[in-house]
């Protein structure tokens, strides 16, 4: 027996429909080997349209950490192992919005401008990182917010668009970092 799976969406008729329509429809059919059909169902399934970020960090002995996104914790915490770099990137960002970070790294200060997917920091070298911005431009819409876990200091308080976190010029490696896009924050906002 033979499993042939089809994905059946329903047709709409405009791009802004599929824009809000977020329930589709999925088909399974089951064949046997003269490709008559024995067995089929049908699934839904939601899209998710909401924006997300996700990041990656390279940690001292052990490597690239898996993936982790919307304010979930990418390091360690209590084992005293220094980040060494970090790709970010964005997900369903209005066209035109682009994320930008940097950090600070141990012997060499704060690095040029990364653009997502890039890596910010070092990887193989040893070094660790002492700071990190990020910012999103071309929104008015969304900010970004970020906190580290800094050596002998713990967690730090949430920073957003473009503030340092963690040091400099103090010589405290970053253990850890969450990071979530939220609402538009305008400054004289505090939490």
């Amino acid at each position: 027996m033979t499993n042939i799976s089809e994905l059946e969406t329903k047709e709409l008729e405009t791009f802004e429909d599929l824009q809000n329509n977020d329930l589709q429809l999925a088909e399974d059919i089951s064949v046997d080997e003269n490709e008559k059909e024995i067995e089929s169902y049908t699934k839904e399934f939601t899209i998710d349209r909401d924006v997300h970020i996700k990041y990656s960090t390279h940690i001292q002995d052990i490597g690239w950490q898996d993936w982790k996104s919307d304010a979930k914790t990418a390091g360690t915490s209590g084992k005293s192992l220094r980040l060494e770099g970090i790709k970010i990137e964005t997900i369903n960002l209005p066209k035109g919005v682009t994320l930008k970070y940097q950090t600070h790294i141990q012997n060499i200060g704060w690095q040029g401008w990364k653009n997502a997917g890039e890596l910010a920091g070092t990887s193989g070298k040893s070094l660790r990182l002492e700071g990190i911005r990020i910012k999103l431009e071309g929104t008015t819409e969304y900010s970004v917010m970020y906190r580290t876990h800094v050596q002998d200091i713990g967690w730090q308080d949430w920073c957003y668009d473009g503030e340092t976190s963690g040091t400099f010029d103090e010589s405290l490696r970053l253990e850890a970092i969450e990071i979530k896009l939220v609402p538009k924050i305008k400054k004289s906002q505090t939490f």
